[in-house]
């Protein structure tokens, strides 16, 4: 159940994805904060679609600093699992977008 105080710290337009999350076989398997920033971007999700992610991480200051990436999303058909697929190379922070902004 969705607390009622949920509300996504991540970038607008970004989708929360633990990428570290373990499953058999390729991808990251989506989370109940992967459904819930989905459901509150209004993305219904589709194999194939690609979109944009972001994971909590922090600055050497300790400061929230969102890790972000994108990927190829799917769903197995023998479990009716959600996956996601993260481009290679694809991981920047994003303290990363700011500091590139004021060069």
């Amino acid at each position: 159940m969705r607390p009622k105080d949920y509300k996504s710290f991540g970038p607008p337009g970004r989708i929360y994805l633990y990428p570290s999350g373990g499953r058999e076989g390729p991808g990251c398997p989506f989370t109940q904060g992967t459904f819930w920033d989905l459901e509150d971007e209004g993305i219904t999700p589709k194999p194939g679609m690609r979109l944009d992610f972001y994971t909590d991480d922090g600055s050497d200051k300790g400061e929230l600093d969102c890790l972000l990436f994108s990927g190829v999303i799917n769903c197995d058909p023998v479990t009716g699992e959600w996956y996601a697929v993260i481009d290679e190379g694809s991981f920047f922070h994003q303290s990363d977008l700011s500091s590139n902004s004021s060069n």
